[in-house]
């Protein structure tokens, strides 16, 4: 718009929304201030790839015990661990479609699960924590106790540390 590239993303892309996302990408391009060139390429020859992850949903039950054992797994990983801070089961379903007034049409769709927890420690004066989040195609053959491992390792090893002081390094 003006010679400006913006951009736009939205959850719910409609026909209903056209205006106002319009509305919202022209004020967008009002608030640019730089005198870059800004230019949309012309549509190449691509290769589509598609995602080989076939995502296999699970059912609450099942959810539910698997976080119940990441929580007592991470409890139990070190003495000093001393509260779960963060547990979560998240699945999305996408649609991505990407556009431009060049004739650019891709679209891709699919589903994604994962897991994250979050923990943390004392050890003296000192409170250490850390979370971890990984994509999970199979809830049934996930491996919960190296994700434990990681994550309860990755708390304990921060004892100790100290902030690095400013400044260059090579």
């Amino acid at each position: 718009y003006q010679g400006k590239l913006v951009s736009y993303a939205t959850e719910n892309p409609d026909d209903g929304q056209m205006e106002r996302i319009l509305s919202v990408m022209k004020e967008q391009a009002a608030a640019i201030t730089s005198e870059d060139e800004s230019f949309i390429l012309q549509p190449q020859e691509t290769e589509c790839v598609k995602s080989t992850h076939q995502f296999i949903s699970p059912d609450a039950g099942k959810v539910k015990e698997a976080l119940a054992y990441v929580e007592k797994q991470l409890l139990a990983f070190d003495p000093r661990m001393v509260q779960v801070t963060h547990l979560e089961w998240s699945e999305e379903d996408y649609y991505r479609l990407i556009t431009n007034s060049f004739g650019m049409h891709a679209e891709d769709a699919g589903r994604v699960q994962v897991l994250v927890a979050g923990a943390a420690a004392v050890s003296g004066e000192e409170v250490r924590d850390d979370f971890l989040v990984r994509t999970v195609q199979d809830l049934s053959d996930f491996d919960l106790d190296a994700f434990v491992k990681k994550l309860g390792e990755t708390v304990i090893a921060k004892f100790g540390a100290s902030p690095v002081a400013s400044g260059t390094y090579p």
